[in-house]
Order: structure tokens, then C-alpha cells, then sequence
């Protein structure tokens, strides 16, 4: 069951964070971020979320769009796994 997130919205410099009812947190990245935190390019990380092996990126408003820290983390781990 996809949990129900209230609308609490914090922004701090390009922070995103979503708080649901059962206190558990979601943050988005930004591109710079991920492409900070995973040591990718911005052409490789839209290359590998063509060919299915990154994960996609959420629409966060009109012209902006994030990547869910935890699918972030998700993915890393599993290139350690894999490497």
C-alpha cells in the first residue's frame, strides 16, 4: 500500500522533504545532488534511466523534477553489491 504523505513541504536550499503520517521521511535530490552523490554525469544518469539501470526521476512541480534519496541509495548499494 503506497503511503499517504501530508502536505508538509520543507525547502532549504533545494531540500525536499516529505513527511507522511507515520513520521517516516522522503527526500528528493536534485540532479546536482545526485550527480554529486553518485559521481555521475548528467548524460550518463539520463542514458541509465533510459536503459532501466538508474532509477527515474519524480516530477516535483511544473519545470522540476528530483530522484527519491532512497532509490538513490538503493542503487548504489547495489553496485557494490554487484562490483
Amino acid at each position: 500500500m503506497t503511503p499517504c504523505y501530508n502536505l508538509h513541504v520543507i525547502k532549504n536550499h533545494k531540500l525536499y522533504v516529505l513527511k507522511n503520517n507515520k513520521d517516516n521521511y522522503m527526500r528528493f535530490l536534485r540532479r546536482k545532488e545526485v550527480e554529486n552523490k553518485t559521481g555521475l554525469s548528467r548524460s550518463t544518469i539520463y542514458a541509465n534511466m533510459t536503459k532501466g539501470s538508474f532509477p527515474l526521476s519524480v516530477k516535483i512541480g511544473d519545470r522540476a523534477v528530483a530522484w527519491r534519496e532512497s532509490d538513490i541509495d538503493e542503487w548504489m548499494l547495489s553496485r557494490v553489491e554487484c562490483g
